[in-house]
């Protein structure tokens, strides 16, 4: 009896390994000079293998001997810079056969794509992935957010690994971690990674070498990648920037979620401006990649919070893969910014990069050149001096993304009869950051074509050239662009001049035409009329109104503001009543609390609570922490939550026993904001779990006493 029940599992081991079905992949991971790792999914566990070979008749093979479902082998021994071909097996199955190459050499040109934000829309990431086959690039990086919820299983397949096809079965695919990804287990599955050495999170963050590059993939989500003085993952960044790969790569690449600097929804991360940036100006990196704001945006160089072109590092927004997008203002930063679906191709050749934005029609709508030699540059200044028609024309559309001065020795162009001439050298000039551009510049700004007019404006914005009379003439200019722009210009020069140009250009329907003379209003830092800015507040566009109390409260009119929100706290509508809560919460102004805190106790709407009791934490008023720690009990787990996080802005050393409490709350939230709370009143940045913190709690006994009394004085 025994033989017969053995027998019969074998039969029905071997029945199940012939019916596993390749479900995902599969696909290339962690290519070197000399190896890859492939990966795929089945749908019942059992052993892989990976056939593989220079020529079709393949001749190796690689075996994972352990029984998964998700299969990872590694591919030695190969050619640097070879192509392969290659399938996967498992059981009955097996995939097609699909090709890859070995990373090339230091002096091979190569091209990679990033992109990012792909979560949500499966179709827009299939068009996207289309797209990006179509260009062959050698490598794909991926800024975050691959899916909606990380932990979801589901997802993985519909969002991701479904809208790809067999992209990444030819196209090694390096991807970084997202907030939407939630730090899932099925990421680190799903994906092999270079190690970082961490005995904690040893794939979260990583770097690699390719061709003549480094590249680095960093954590940005708060709850899991600590970057500030102190943490593992600074550390480990600025030990690797100092490497000797690093140090003798020609480019250097550095790749997360959260952009530093964006003109996008959520704007710029300060946190991580303040903790990566100086790092990546110290050490010489060339150009970073972010996502997180669903939009396209590529900055000027920038070092020291100032452009320069010289030795500044481009920070580039690239989440238009699929997400819902985002609209996408302008800030004196920007050097081009849009609200599209899209990629970004970048070309390495030596010394040489181009940098393409690429939208889902296959559209190349921005460009960017890195030259460290300018022979090419020169070259095309040349010919477009000596040609004539088509040959000048296509001189001067290579010509643009290198934005060198010598381009206005073509300045007899701007007077040409052929309008298409006039363009493509405007758009020359636009990218000239060079005071002797503004003569031209002024010139062209008042050419008969619109398009011409458009790249005068934003080639004068871009420089911050004080042309108010040329602006205050473009805010009324029939093409939208060239008001935009113009309202830049008076946002970067203020002048006071320009205030009635500016208020009367809030009543323009362009929304972002009203957002520029905003902010314009704000820089003019106390010169300029409130009563504008106060009308602003009922702007019917958010990132407007945003803007304008923004305005107000850097020209220290905050409390202008006052009336309006307070108003606007006992409406009706829950949705107006919280966006007020948040507002004085950035006011900050005591006369604010009382309300605040009767919001905080008494809406019927939870989300307005929340919002009224983190209001309350920003606002210096001496009942602030004792209503907090009321708060604190609430049943409303988003109440407890909110005041746990305000109690870290608002609350002392004292408040640390109540914090350390509530860490054993029922609601994740709640611990979260606990942890987040001691974080800020510790200046521990590396301790970020609950665990963490009850074990630095234990080594504390004098704050352990006070959190005793607390609890007797409560009692």
């Amino acid at each position: 009896m025994r033989s017969v029940l053995i027998i019969l599992v074998v039969i029905l081991t071997c029945v199940s390994v012939g019916r596993a079905a390749i479900l995902k992949g599969p696909y290339l991971q962690n290519v070197t000079t000399d190896a890859v790792t492939v990966m795929w999914e089945t749908d019942a566990p059992g052993m892989g293998e990976v056939e593989y070979g220079q020529t079709l008749s393949l001749g190796k093979a690689a075996s994972d001997t352990a029984r998964r479902t998700i299969h990872e082998v590694r591919l030695t021994g190969l050619e640097t810079e070879a192509y392969y071909h290659y399938r996967a097996r498992s059981g009955g199955d097996v995939s097609p056969a699909f090709t890859f190459r070995t990373a090339p050499r230091r002096e091979t040109p190569f091209t990679f794509v990033v992109y990012g934000d792909d979560r949500t829309n499966p179709f827009i990431h299939a068009a996207v992935a289309g797209q990006i086959r179509k260009f062959r690039p050698d490598l794909v990086l991926h800024t975050g957010d691959l899916v909606v919820r990380g932990r979801d299983y589901d997802l993985w397949a519909r969002e991701f690994f479904g809208p790809v096809g067999d992209l990444y079965a030819r196209v090694p695919f390096f991807p970084s971690l997202g907030n939407h990804e939630q730090n899932a287990e099925y990421y680190y599955r799903f994906f092999s990674l270079p190690s970082n050495g961490s005995a904690r999170r040893e794939e979260a963050w990583y770097s690699f070498d390719y061709g003549n590059a480094h590249f680095i993939a960093l954590d940005s989500t708060p709850s899991t990648g600590g970057s500030g003085p102190g943490s593992e993952q600074r550390a480990w960044l600025e030990k690797d920037l100092q490497s000797e790969a690093a140090r003798n790569a020609t480019w250097r690449f550095v790749y997360f979620h959260h952009p530093p600097y964006s003109s996008g929804n959520h704007e710029s991360s300060v946190p991580h401006q303040k903790a990566l940036v100086p790092l990546f100006d110290k050490y010489g990196v060339d150009v970073v990649f972010n996502g997180h704001d669903h939009t396209y945006e590529r900055t000027w160089p920038i070092k020291g919070g100032r452009r320069d072109d010289r030795n500044g590092v481009v920070y580039v927004v690239t989440g238009g893969g699929g997400a819902p997008l985002y609209d996408v203002k302008w800030s004196p930063w920007t050097a081009s910014a849009r609200k599209v679906n899209h990629f970004c191709l970048v070309s390495v050749d030596g010394k040489r990069l181009t940098l393409d934005a690429v939208d889902v029609d296959g559209d190349r709508f921005d460009g960017a050149v890195i030259d460290r030699e300018g022979a090419r540059a020169v070259s095309l200044i040349d010919t477009a001096r000596a040609g004539t028609g088509l040959k000048r024309l296509f001189a001067l559309k290579e010509l643009e993304p290198y934005g060198r001065a010598e381009a206005l020795t073509l300045s007899s162009l701007a007077d040409s009869g052929d309008v298409e001439t006039r363009r493509a050298f405007a758009r020359v000039v636009s990218r000239v950051q060079d005071a002797e551009a503004v003569p031209l510049l002024r010139r062209l700004a008042g050419d008969s074509d619109a398009e011409v007019r458009r790249s005068a404006a934003y080639g004068l914005a871009a420089l911050g050239a004080p042309a108010t009379d040329v602006y205050v003439r473009l805010l009324q200019d029939a093409d939208a662009e060239a008001r935009r722009f113009a309202a830049v210009g008076l946002r970067v020069s203020p002048d006071s001049v320009a205030a009635p140009a500016l208020a009367d250009a809030l009543s323009r329907p362009d929304s972002l035409v009203r957002y520029q003379a905003v902010i314009a209003l704000g820089a003019l830092s106390g010169r300029g009329p409130v009563d504008p800015l106060v009308r602003a507040l009922k702007d019917g566009t958010a990132f407007v109104r945003r803007a304008a109390l923004s305005a107000m409260i850097d020209a220290g009119r905050g409390e202008a503001a006052l009336p309006t929100f307070l108003e606007d706290l006992r409406s009706r509508n829950a949705g107006t009543r919280q966006a007020a809560a948040e507002a004085l919460g950035r006011i900050a102004a005591p006369a604010a609390a009382g309300p605040l805190l009767e919001a905080a106790r008494s809406d019927a709407d939870s989300r307005v609570r929340e919002s009224a009791t983190a209001a309350l934490g920003s606002i210096r008023a001496p009942e602030s922490v004792p209503n907090l720690l009321k708060l604190l009990r609430d049943r409303d787990a988003r109440v407890r939550g909110a005041a746990a996080r305000g109690l870290g802005v608002a609350g002392n050393e004292r408040v640390i026993p109540r914090l350390v409490a509530a860490l054993d709350d029922t609601v994740a939230s709640v611990r979260d904001g606990a942890a987040s709370a001691l974080g800020r009143l510790t200046d521990q940045p590396d301790l970020v779990e609950p665990a963490a913190w009850k074990a630095w709690w234990r080594e504390k006994p004098s704050l352990q006493r006070s959190r005793r009394k607390a609890e007797e004085r409560d009692r």
